[in-house]
């Protein structure tokens, strides 16, 4: 027999205190039990982050009317977080690739910020490094034009904020570069009946009988065994540091010793690196003739590298940036390090020589050409036409229509004024003289 449960008189039990049955209750027992109102069931709350100014506004600037809605700017001016995100990782990402690969943004900021403040102040009042930092400094502006402003805006954590998030792209840019160029760099060069084990990094470097000739130092024979084994051994008798410059970064990997300047940073493997970096994949394997051909050459909607930040030159930094990418694409270490442990090569130095000895060691007439080269191979035209001055391009064919054209309008200026002036219909007398001549004179006839 079930028991009888007392209830609990109503005036004693609070709103908040639960009614609780005894375990040996039946369920229906529960009917007997005076209900109370529903309770309605909340709505579960969605989380709505409050906007920043930093994820609605780059540069914390509005668009002015007259603006162009097209422009890079102008699409950012209410941008949401993923947005801002992508662009600020594309602005680290062109400037690691045009600018610096390794060098802290923190300093280059602080420096260029600094300087901002005496725009006429001489080189020779600073140091190297803080000419090398400010040089950066103004390349970086023209990818993010408004860094100053925003610098100055987020208050003193502001540039040390920026160079952070700059910095962070730079880094994921180079990774996906390097990942790329790692596979892709197998359908550019004929590395022989090398079967599928080359995908492994295990099995490149010196081991790979190709692979191994084009990481060879300059100074080496590759072709003779003991060098080889020495290198695959390691013997300190064959260093391979960072200043041992290896043979891809030769025009067509050979090399004079007596004439190690010529096609010297000119390899078949960095211009195609550089391509597939700036235009992308489909561009690598493509020849210099010109610009149309890049428009598309990014892929889906995304446009490439180089025209989403209007670049139009090369670089030192760009050169050195495909040299250490392709070195370590060749080379059998399985992860990219800076360097500075054992079992990682010094990659950032060997970038960093790179650098200087373009941009200090190098002669200017032998950096401008070389520079030249780099613009016509990865732009199709040279640094005299960018630059306004079309004389190369015209003597290079004297024969074409414009060279034609302009050698008429030299002919022509060298004639008489009164040849050019005189109209074939006009001799001395005619009317024209007529109405010069005095009231009196026509009057008389």
């Amino acid at each position: 027999m079930t028991p009888r449960v007392a209830q609990t008189p109503r005036r004693r039990v609070l709103a908040s205190t639960p009614r609780r049955l005894p375990a040996s209750t039946p369920r229906r027992l529960s009917a007997s039990i005076p209900r109370r109102s529903p309770v309605p069931t909340p709505t579960p709350l969605r989380r709505v982050s409050a906007p920043s100014q930093g994820s609605q506004i780059i540069g914390r600037r509005r668009a002015r009317p007259d603006e162009d809605e097209d422009d890079e700017d102008d699409e950012l001016v209410q941008a949401p977080a993923r947005t801002r995100r992508r662009v600020v990782d594309s602005c680290g990402g062109i400037f690691g690739i045009m600018g610096d690969m390794w060098r802290p943004i923190d300093a280059i900021i602080t420096h260029g910020l600094e300087r901002s403040n005496y725009p006429d102040a001489s080189d020779t009042m600073f140091s190297s490094q803080d000419n090398k930092y400010w040089e950066l400094f103004q390349l970086l502006l023209s990818f993010r034009p408004n860094l100053i402003q925003e610098c100055a805006n987020q208050g003193e954590n502001g540039p040390m904020s920026i160079a952070d998030d700059i910095d962070v792209g730079r880094s994921k840019t180079r990774n996906v570069i390097i990942f790329a160029v790692k596979k892709t760099i197998l359908d550019w060069y004929d590395f022989g009946p090398t079967g599928p084990h080359v995908d492994n990094k295990e099995f490149r470097g010196f081991r790979h009988p190709i692979m191994g000739r084009l990481l060879c130092p300059a100074a080496y024979k590759w072709d003779d065994p003991a060098v080889q084994t020495a290198l695959i051994t390691h013997d300190p008798k064959y260093p391979t540091q960072p200043r041992d410059w290896p043979v891809f970064l030769w025009e067509n990997e050979t090399v004079d010793k007596d004439t190690l300047f010529e096609g010297f940073l000119r390899g078949r493997l960095l211009v195609k690196t550089a391509k597939q970096i700036l235009f992308g994949p489909a561009t690598a394997n493509e020849e210099p003739n010109g610009r149309s051909r890049h428009v598309c050459a990014g892929g889906g909607n995304s446009k490439p590298r180089a025209l989403q930040h209007h670049v139009r030159r090369a670089t030192s930094g760009l050169i050195a940036y495909g040299a250490t990418v392709v070195h370590f694409a060749l080379s059998s270490q399985a992860t990219f390090y800076p360097g500075g442990k054992a079992g990682r090569w010094p990659y950032e130095k060997f970038y960093n020589l790179l650098v200087w000895f373009i941009d200090v060691k190098l002669p200017k007439a032998n950096r401008e050409e070389l520079l030249d080269w780099w613009n016509l191979q990865l732009f199709g035209y040279s640094t005299e036409i960018d630059n306004g001055d079309l004389s190369a391009e015209i003597e290079s064919d004297p024969t074409s229509v414009l060279s034609l054209m302009l050698a008429q309008l030299m002919a022509g200026e060298e004639e008489p004024d009164d040849n050019v002036e005189m109209r074939p219909s006009e001799e001395p007398g005619d009317e024209e003289d007529e109405s010069m001549e005095p009231d009196g004179a026509s009057g008389s006839a």
